[in-house]
């Protein structure tokens, strides 16, 4: 216990200096960005006077904040005086530090200057013990904060580095790679999520691993070896199953859109239908069916299913269901158990639990080792993103 305690003063502490050292940085930022300013307009208003060297009766009143001219003018004295002007105002300082903004990660703060905020966050949100004299009953603080934390940290955006890093692991994953990165950077949700979701339903029977896929994949690239007719496999076994869904619904007395599941991230009807309705404009003119054989159209489904599950359920978590799982669980979870708002929010919402076979999913999404693990070592291990 004595250690959670001392992770939380941590987090204050560093939160703190953080903090001082972000709110030093922007005010150095802003009186730096004044004083340039009044060096470019009084730079500007010294440059005017000259603005117009073929008028040499031209008045020319120039002030940091006004430039006024009286002068018989033509369209070619305007043209030279923009240029002499945007030269002058081109050497100034004011417009390097400007220029400069957004280019190669400069800014006036660093973008991971406030790390430690989602701790922050957690720690504000952190369900508090109620004393019950049980010593073994403070234990439940034991990675509380940590998984609340995750719940607080924007998702990651992947910037490609070197693309052919992914080549080691053969044309199939490394399609599966960027696809995951493509639609999870669009629909604003952690492309490696979206990989660990293909990897964790569709991915084995593609590779033609099968069983194996897990063990082979985890020795990196040395042992991981795709075999042929994984991917015909695939198409044939979802063409089975999306003929077949209806007979699945009549067999085991299902509703309807819960039959089979299809494509690299067996993805079930409802699931789709309900994210195509949510993101209209995504999916127009394509349907459920459409899965079978296409990978593009598989990926994107679930970038936008997790921002779904996302927006209409996690966000609603109690504190007591962030404190008890990561947001990566809980998404792996809610992906398995069905994909579908209703069934997650229940969870989210604490007035129901994850089945174990849906609970064991995002387990094995979340944890150490485990596929999202995976996933970030064949995209950032490999040096192919940031």
């Amino acid at each position: 216990m004595a250690a959670e305690f001392k992770d939380a003063l941590a987090a204050l502490r560093g939160g703190a200096e953080q903090i001082r050292t972000v709110a030093m940085a922007l005010a150095s930022a802003v009186q730096a960005h004044r004083d340039n300013l009044v060096d470019a307009r009084n730079h500007l208003a010294s440059a005017a006077a000259g603005a117009f060297p073929d008028h040499s009766d031209a008045q020319v009143s120039a002030t940091s904040d006004n430039i006024s001219v009286t002068a018989d003018l033509s369209a070619d004295d305007i043209a030279e005086a923009e240029g002499l002007l945007d030269a002058a105002a081109r050497g100034t300082a004011l417009f390097t530090a400007l220029g400069s903004v957004g280019v190669g990660n400069r800014g006036f703060v660093d973008a991971n200057a406030l790390n430690s905020l989602a701790t922050l966050k957690a720690l504000n949100e952190l369900p508090l013990l109620v004393e019950t004299g049980n010593q073994d009953s403070n234990t439940a603080l034991i990675d509380d904060l940590e998984n609340m934390a995750t719940w607080n940290t924007p998702p990651l955006t992947l910037t490609a580095v070197d693309l052919s890093a992914l080549d080691a692991y053969g044309p199939q994953m490394k399609t599966w790679a960027m696809l995951a990165v493509q639609y999870g950077n669009e629909a604003g949700v952690d492309p490696r999520l979206v990989l660990a979701m293909a990897l964790q339903e569709g991915a084995p029977l593609r590779s033609g691993l099968g069983s194996t896929f897990y063990d082979d994949l985890s020795g990196g690239p040395s042992t991981y070896h795709p075999r042929e007719g994984g991917i015909g496999s695939g198409t044939l076994y979802d063409e089975f199953r999306k003929d077949t869904t209806d007979i699945r619904e009549w067999w085991f007395e299902r509703p309807e859109g819960v039959g089979n599941s299809i494509g690299l991230t067996n993805m079930k009807e409802i699931q789709f239908d309900q994210t195509k309705a949510k993101y209209p404009d995504q999916f127009q003119g394509q349907n459920w069916s459409d899965l079978v054989g296409n990978n593009d159209l598989a990926m994107k489904a679930t970038a936008y299913n997790l921002k779904l599950l996302t927006d209409d359920s996690a966000s609603h978590a109690t504190p007591d269901v962030r404190a008890s799982q990561p947001l990566n669980q809980f998404l792996g979870s809610s992906y398995n158990a069905l994909g579908v708002v209703d069934r997650s929010l229940s969870v989210a919402a604490g007035g129901d639990t994850f089945t174990p076979g849906e609970r064991e999913h995002g387990e094995s999404t979340a944890k150490p080792g485990g596929t999202f693990a995976l996933v970030d070592t064949i995209l950032r291990g490999t040096g192919a993103y940031r």
